[in-house]
Order: structure tokens, then C-alpha cells, then sequence
């Protein structure tokens, strides 16, 4: 669309430090600006600029990314890791597991699966969406396990080895070669499109078009089952990653318990003297359970030690700790289990049917492999639900052994010289000694809850977990995610690797023809649906050169060279439908736009400047800058606002560009 609307100056500031000049980005969705200070951080600014937050990348930062809604953005490093932000406050959220070498570029990019009729998607159910949320604190892993938009995020990363593509944060597909001996890559557009990617890369003087192309070529209903699965996939593999969590979560819950309890049985043992040993105390337990009688020696403990605040104390963090692992187990790790079940059901019933209908495309998926992790992830829900059943009985023992010592120790003793009275108050007491015999041979010292997680105990003095137990929840876990990433994973990662290639057909091709120029300035962009736009500047000749190419068949080019009467300091598009301009000297310049689809439908191939219709024109007297040498323009075609910087990367004027 091209504006009407006059440029504005919304504000003139200066940065408190210097910018490098390598990152000046805008936020897309939302106003703000990030700026590379010092080549490790980036300061974020609203238009007024406020700086909101920054972030110490502690390396230095060679790309930044943002997801196309704005909530995230992620740095590319030297340091070759990937570190993903919240947009809001900075705040790291993630750091992908691969480390990559010198990384180049990164790119976040989407592919949005369309229905071309009405009857597409008539007999798809989602299941997943009507079951419960699963209540994650890392957004990024809630978000993979709980989109159910048709949309597909990927991260594109260019190191000096190799491109990789990094699917919802999770599924990274790595060793995509180049077709070149060490090409250089400026660039990259993905035309929202997985399957036609381009990139823009100089080999020697030489600017070039790559395209990345996938072997499903134009077979859209393939195109959308190889979607498909990938979004499954990567669903499964944060699910993956959320059970192990859960399972880590139960560990921390239960642990305090344990190590609170044995500082009172430490006690109660030194009251008993030096030699006391486990199998002692069990007998002290059992020996006042059949007697009624208390050592004189450990009056004191269980009075003045341990007494009622001991006794609300242990109460309270036991019901809690049990209730609290419970509910973990049913509403998360159960529902995650739950989850993948019935998406490893559906890519199930898609690998059989692929197998029985002879397709020529098998996505890696096997079924035999896909019934192993599913009879997996069935054992570790019986195993679940045994763990809750255990969980509970050990609650009602540990419940029915505390009242016990509150009757029959604590408050005993409290009343040993009224013991009418003592009697009076418990009158309607009923000592169940099977059930607290049980507990103290088989719950205080020897929790049920040891069996199915791996507890460190060794500081322990008493409850240390002395037996070998088989941790079985954990096994289970280890085996479902084995078999999970050799037979699902591995296989279905080689085969989307595999699946991409760069058309050698059209590469390397040059673009434009004739044309061996780059500055910082060349860029790679939309021009609409079905076609990009390549432009760089020759500054010797004075020239601007704009290269429009289909999607579909990018030897379809139109190339426009426009003759310039002044200097251009710096361009960028707006919406791709206008080309803003900085032009002039540092005494004399204006910034003004021109509208893309106009130049592009001439017919003429060199075309003047000044024969060009200027839509907006903001002249030097408003601007207030010494010498201008950096132009960045935002996206959002509701609102744009462009940053004009100054040669000392630090006084920097923000222009409202209209709508």
C-alpha cells in the first residue's frame, strides 16, 4: 500500500553507548528497536527511546532473528550457539542443543499448511486440543506441545559448514551442503514457503540466487503430510523433554521430606545412644507399639526435640509432599504420556497406510518401530498409575503411624501425670498396630516412593536408601526415549534431510545479469506471493538495481537499473511496496519513497531518478542528524517507522512513515 500520509519525526535520541552498527533491527508486531552495543549485547528501545532491557549475549553476536509475531527473538554467536529471548524483558528462555561453527546467518521463517478445499480437513478430529493443558513454565516448550495452528515455525542457520534448518526449537535437520566450494551468504528469503527457499549468496565477485528446493517438489498433499509430521514430531520430542522434567520435579518434591525426616531419627538415635543402628530404631518403634511404654532416655526427644511443632511440621510436609507428587504424576507426566500416545496413534495409522498404498514416499516413518515407542509409552502410564496407587497407601500409613505418635508419644508424656485425663481425651482412640507395624518395617525406612525414583540420599544418616532399587520409572522413561529417537526420530530426521537439496537447475545463476556488486545495503526480500525482490547499489556508477524473479520459475526475472542524481546512503523497503530512500550528502539529504510496483511495470529497463514520482519526502532541516549514515525501516504494514543513524552510531532520529 503507499502512503498518503506525510513522514514525522516521533523522536530524536542518542544512545547512551555506541552502537556497532552490525545489528539495527526492528522488532517485528511490536515498536521497538534492537541495537548491537560492544558487539556482545543487544539494548532494546521503544520510539521514545526508553530502553526497556538488554542482553549480554557474552559473545559476540553475528545475527539476530525474530519469529514472525514478535514474541521471540534468538542471537546467533561466535561462541556457535543459538540463544532464544522473550521479547518483553530479554529474559533467555532456551539455547538450542547444537553448536555450530561460525554461524553466518540465522533466519526465523514459517510455513503455513493451507486446505485448498472445503472438504480437507472434513475428517481430521483434534483430540489434543480437547484434552487438559499441560502447565509448563518454559514458554516455548508449551508452546510446541500445545499449538494446533496449521503453521509450521523454522529456524534457518548458515555456519561455514553447513545450512541447518530448526524446526519449533526442538527437530534440528543439519548437513544441508552447499553446492558451492565455500560460498559466502549474505542473504536469506523463504518466500513462506519450506519447500522453495532462496538464498543470495557472492562467490568470488559473482552474486548468486541458491535455491532450496525439496524432493516433494509440487505435490501438495505429500507437502502437507511431511508438514504435518514434522509438527508431530516436534510435539513428541517436547513432550519428551516435559516428562523428564516432571519426573525431576517429583525428585525435588519428595526429597525434602526424607531429608527432614531423617534430622529428627538422627536425633531420636543419638537419644538412644552412639551404636544405635536402623534396624534399632525399627526395634524401638516396635517395641513401644507392643508395650505402651517409652524409654526414660527418650522422653526428651519426643517432648522438647521433636514435640508439637515436630509433629505439625513432619504432618504438613508429608501430606503436602504426597499430594503434591500425585498431582504431578496424574495431571502432567500421565496427561504428557496421554498426549503422546495419541499422536504416536495417529502418525501410527499414516505409516501403515503410506506402507499398505505402495506410496513412493515413506517419510521415514516404520510402523514396527512406531508400535515399539507406543507399547513403551503404554508401560510407563501402567507404571504411572502404580507409582499414584503406591503413593496413596504410603499417604494413609504415614497419616494413621503420625496419629499414633501424637497419642500415644507426645501427648502421653505431655499428660503422664494426669493419665485419667490423657485417657478421657482419647478414649474413642483405636491403635491399628498391623497398619503402623507395616509402615515402620516398610514406610518410614523404606519409602515405597525409593523403588520408583533415583533419590540421592548419601548425606542421609539414617534414611539413605540402603537397598539396590531398580528405579523403574526412570528405566521406563529411558527406554521410551531410546526407542522414541532410534526408531522415530533418527529415521524421520535422515529423511527430511535427505529430502532437501539446492536445485542445481537454475544454481549458480546470476542475479541480476551483468551484475557483480555488493554492499552492506544488498538485500533479499518479498515482493508479494509468488515473487521476491534482489536489490543492490553501485555506488561507482551511481546505480540501483532491483531484479523482481518468480517463485515458481526464478528465471523469470525483470530487472530495473536506476540512474541516480544524487547519492544514496541507505535504502530499505517498507511493506515491500515502497522503497524508502536516504539520499544526499551529510550537509544536504532527505529521506523519501518511491513505489516498488510502479518502477517494476515500466517498460524501459534503465530508468532516471528523477523521472520517478516521490511519494514521501522528509527533508534534512527536519531531521536534525550531522551526517546520517544508516536507514532501517520496520515491516508492520499497519504502522512503519523508520531509524535514521548518525556516522557516530549514537544520535539517531525514528520517523513515522504512515500506514
Amino acid at each position: 500500500m503507499t502512503s498518503t500520509v506525510p513522514f514525522s519525526v516521533v523522536s530524536q535520541n542518542k544512545f547512551m553507548g555506541f552502537a556497532d552498527g552490525n545489528i539495527i533491527k526492528w522488532f517485528p508486531t511490536l515498536n521497538l528497536l534492537a541495537v548491537s552495543m560492544n558487539k556482545m549485547s543487544i539494548w532494546v528501545y521503544r520510539l521514545n527511546g526508553e530502553r526497556i532491557y538488554s542482553v549480554n549475549n557474552k559473545s559476540p553476536i553475528n545475527s539476530i532473528g525474530f519469529i514472525r509475531n514478535g514474541a521471540y527473538f534468538c542471537l546467533g554467536g561466535l561462541d556457535g550457539l543459538i540463544k532464544i529471548h522473550d521479547s518483553n524483558n530479554g529474559q533467555l528462555i532456551k539455547v538450542l542443543a547444537k553448536t555450530f561453527v561460525d554461524i553466518k546467518l540465522v533466519d526465523w521463517s514459517r510455513h503455513e499448511i493451507t486446505f485448498d478445499g472445503k472438504f480437507d480437513n472434513l475428517f481430521q478430529i483434534d483430540i489434543l486440543n480437547s484434552m487438559p493443558k499441560l502447565n509448563s513454565t518454559d514458554e516455548v516448550l508449551s508452546t510446541v506441545m500445545e499449538d494446533t495452528s496449521p503453521t509450521l515455525n523454522y529456524l534457518v542457520v548458515v555456519d561455514s559448514t553447513c545450512v541447518s534448518i530448526i524446526f519449533n526449537n526442538f527437530l534440528t535437520i543439519d548437513e544441508i551442503s552447499f553446492p558451492q566450494t565455500k560460498p559466502v551468504f549474505l542473504r536469506h528469503l523463504d518466500s513462506d514457503d519450506l519447500f522453495n527457499q532462496y538464498f543470495l549468496t557472492k562467490s568470488g565477485d559473482s552474486l548468486q540466487l541458491l535455491r532450496l528446493r525439496n524432493t516433494l517438489g509440487e505435490d501438495h498433499v505429500y507437502r502437507k503430510y511431511f508438514v504435518n509430521i514434522i509438527s508431530k514430531l516436534c510435539k513428541l520430542m517436547g513432550i519428551i523433554d516435559y516428562i523428564h522434567d516432571q519426573l525431576a520435579l517429583i525428585q525435588a518434591e519428595i526429597k525434602p521430606l526424607f531429608v527432614t525426616l531423617d534430622r529428627y531419627l538422627s536425633n531420636l538415635k543419638d537419644s538412644l545412644g552412639d551404636d544405635t543402628t536402623k534396624e534399632d530404631l525399627i526395634d524401638y518403634f516396635v517395641q513401644v507399639l507392643l508395650t505402651n511404654l517409652i524409654p526414660e532416655s527418650t522422653k526428651d526427644f519426643w517432648l522438647n526435640q521433636f514435640g508439637e511443632r515436630g509433629f505439625k511440621r513432619i504432618l504438613k510436609l508429608g501430606n503436602s509432599t504426597y499430594d503434591s507428587a500425585k498431582e504431578i504424576l496424574f495431571s502432567q507426566l500421565i496427561a504428557s504420556v496421554e498426549r503422546m500416545i495419541v499422536i504416536l496413534n495417529e502418525i501410527s495409522g499414516l505409516s501403515q497406510w503410506l506402507k499398505d498404498s505402495e506410496c513412493k514416499y515413506h517419510f521415514g516413518l516404520d510402523p514396527e518401530s512406531i508400535a515399539l515407542v507406543l507399547d513403551k509409552a503404554k508401560e510407563l502410564l501402567r507404571i504411572s498409575y502404580r507409582f499414584i496407587w503406591d503413593i496413596n497407601e504410603e499417604k494413609t500409613s504415614f497419616n494413621t503411624f503420625m496419629e499414633w505418635v501424637k497419642i500415644e508419644l507426645i501427648d502421653k508424656l505431655a499428660k503422664e501425670d494426669d493419665m485419667e485425663g490423657f485417657l478421657d481425651l482419647h478414649e474413642c482412640f483405636v491403635i491399628k498396630e498391623s497398619k503402623i507395624m507395616n509402615y515402620i518395617e516398610y514406610g518410614l525406612f523404606e519409602s515405597r516412593t525409593w523403588k520408583y525414583l533415583n533419590l540421592d540420599l548419601s548425606t542421609n544418616e539414617i534414611l539413605n536408601c540402603s537397598k539396590n532399587y531398580p528405579n523403574d520409572i526412570f528405566n521406563s522413561f529411558d527406554e521410551l526415549k531410546k526407542s522414541f529417537r532410534d526408531g522415530v526420530e533418527i529415521k524421520l530426521s535422515e529423511f527430511i534431510r535427505q529430502s532437501f537439496y539446492f536445485d542445481t537447475n537454475i544454481c549458480p545463476l546470476d542475479v541480476p545479469l551483468g551484475v557483480d556488486v555488493y554492499d552492506s545495503n544488498t538485500k533479499l526480500t518479498h515482493l508479494n506471493n509468488d515473487a521476491g525482490l534482489f536489490s543492490t547499489f553501485d555506488e561507482i556508477k551511481s546505480r540501483l538495481f532491483l531484479v523482481g524473479f518468480s517463485f515458481k520459475d526464478p528465471l523469470e526475472k525483470v530487472t530495473k537499473s536506476i540512474y541516480m542524481d544524487t547519492k544514496i546512503i541507505g535504502y530499505d523497503f517498507r511493506s515491500n511496496q515502497d522503497l524508502v530512500l536516504l539520499l544526499g550528502t551529510k550537509s544536504d539529504y532527505e529521506v523519501c519513497s518511491i513505489n516498488l510496483r510502479e518502477v517494476l511495470d515500466r517498460i524501459e529497463e534503465n530508468i532516471e531518478f528523477n523521472s520517478i514520482k516521490k511519494v514521501s519526502v522528509l527533508h534534512q532541516n527536519l531531521l536534525s542528524l550531522k551526517d546520517p549514515k544508516l536507514l532501517r525501516v520496520n515491516q508492520d504494514e499497519n504502522s512503519s517507522y523508520a531509524c535514521v543513524l548518525d556516522s557516530n552510531r549514537q544520535n539517531y532520529v525514528v520517523l513515522g512513515l504512515g500506514s
